[in-house]
């Protein structure tokens, strides 16, 4: 299936490769990056926690700080260039097991790399597609991620159990070097267009301060920045599940398959969902608390008793209120931003998936030596723990409930009224309009649209009141409607 994005021919199926190969590299780090600092390079539960929340922090850092060279280099650049970091990041991380190496890989070489091909994917959707199949198509892709991480979760456990018991997170680590190869490989076959290109002819410090003054683009970061609590229960499945499961059920305990029930219940349902939602005109602020509610609850969940069930429908549930809300986060950031600056603005929405991190990790690593220590499994208080981390992520919903007549006046990404000034909205306006038309018609289209609405406006220059009405009768407007 080759779509027509943006009038001119970019596959689809690409960018869904690379989402899915950027998005297996990730996950199949992020759930084995404790438990390998910990029985690997000899991290202590609290060092190994600390260090994935500073990965996560460093992420987010370089996410903001270089997503305007997206928008100034273009996707495609961006994208290779960044894959090609964090590749020799992981190749440091398997090889390096020095203290310094492994803090130089986490926080800086793959924390470059993983912000600075970030936002690329988000970018491109949002560039290839119409803003009729906009929401469905980030949901589609979100999708796609999700299988990405299914397939990684599954095969951390098929290695660890079937393959290699004694070093299964080198083979995993070695494998993602190999995927970073993969994906510059298909990365080459993106077509160098005006959709993956450079956006921007300003240089870079000034469109980092157009960004920095635009009023949506804090209204944007205060809105991801409520959702920082619960958006820790992401970063407990990775930092914290594992190790949890072992210590609470034993060293053979599938905790990659149980992480897996997540995606796997994600990638069917995700899109027809946002479809749903779409349909019915739901106010995307409405969908964001309703899911945020079921997942900050579903922690609850894991407070009944320890038994192997309970972390299965925890899953579950957790899964339910992911598909509810989560990929409408990026779509409806992304809606708020102006042409050019799209990456600045996605950067800014992925804050609460990795600045969470820094909390998340850190609590995980403390709670993990505080409640289920290692080597007295008699001291563990496995459910008390749960029960704070709950009481932690219930936080959102709620702030989220007390600000929601402020977010309620804004319809799918757009406010009724204008979040800038008005002489700056209109230019804005007019600007994106400009770029819609350049993007979705032929120049000859174009052109033909100016011409006629020249001769429009000098007839009604020319004719006065006349020429009102002849503008009236081709636009069938009702005289009262009119300026």
């Amino acid at each position: 299936m080759t779509a027509e994005c943006c009038g001119m021919g970019v596959d689809l199926w690409v960018l869904a490769v690379i989402r899915f190969t950027t998005a297996f590299m990730y996950f199949a780090e992020a759930i084995i990056v404790v438990p390998y600092l910990i029985h690997e390079i000899g991290f202590s539960d609290s060092q190994a926690g600390w260090s994935y929340g500073g990965w996560g922090l460093m992420i987010s850092v370089f996410a903001v700080t270089l997503g305007p060279l997206v928008d100034y280099w273009g996707v495609r650049t961006c994208l290779i260039g960044g894959t090609l970091i964090y590749g020799v990041g992981l190749y440091m991380f398997l090889t390096m097991h020095d203290t310094l190496y492994v803090f130089m890989s986490l926080f800086v070489v793959q924390s470059i790399g993983l912000g600075l091909s970030g936002p690329c994917i988000g970018v491109a959707i949002k560039r290839c597609t119409s803003p009729e199949n906009r929401d469905v198509m980030f949901a589609v892709f979100y999708s796609i991620l999700n299988v990405g991480a299914l397939v990684a979760f599954l095969l951390v456990d098929f290695i660890r159990l079937h393959v290699s018991k004694d070093h299964p997170h080198h083979i995993l680590l070695l494998i993602c070097v190999i995927g970073t190869g993969v994906t510059i490989l298909f990365t080459l076959f993106l077509p160098d267009n005006q959709a993956l290109a450079s956006a921007q002819s300003d240089n870079f410090f000034s469109l980092l301060k157009e960004s920095v003054y635009d009023t949506r683009l804090w209204l944007i970061f205060f809105f991801v920045v409520v959702l920082l609590p619960v958006r820790q229960i992401f970063r407990y499945n990775d930092a914290l599940m594992p190790e949890y499961l072992t210590r609470t059920y034993g060293e053979g305990t599938p905790y990659g398959t149980i992480s897996a029930i997540n995606p796997a219940l994600v990638i069917p349902f995700a899109a027809p969902m946002c479809w749903f939602l779409d349909k019915k005109n739901i106010h995307p602020y409405d969908v964001v608390c309703v899911g945020t509610v079921i997942s900050a609850f579903s922690v609850f969940i894991l407070c009944i008793k320890e038994r192997i069930e309970y972390p299965i429908i925890y899953m579950f549930v957790f899964s339910v209120g992911e598909i509810i809300y989560s990929p409408r986060i990026s779509a409806y950031c992304l809606e708020l931003a102006p042409h050019g600056r799209e990456a600045t603005y996605a950067a800014i929405s992925d804050i609460p998936t990795f600045a969470s991190k820094i909390f998340a990790g850190g609590l995980a690593g403390e709670f993990l030596e505080k409640y289920m220590a290692k080597d007295h499994p008699e001291s563990h208080r496995g459910t008390y723990m749960w029960f704070l981390l709950g009481c932690i992520s219930v936080v959102s919903p709620v702030l989220l409930i007390a600000v929601y007549p402020f977010y309620k006046n804004m319809e799918k990404g757009t406010p009724k009224e204008p979040l800038l000034d008005q002489t700056t909205s209109e230019e804005q306006r007019l600007k994106d309009t400009d770029h819609e038309e350049r993007l979705f018609k032929s120049d000859s289209e174009v052109e033909k649209t100016r011409r006629d609405s020249a001769q429009i406006h000098g007839s009604t220059e020319s004719g006065g009141s006349t020429g009102r009405v002849e503008v009236q009768s081709k636009n069938k407007v009702p005289p009262s409607d009119l300026p």
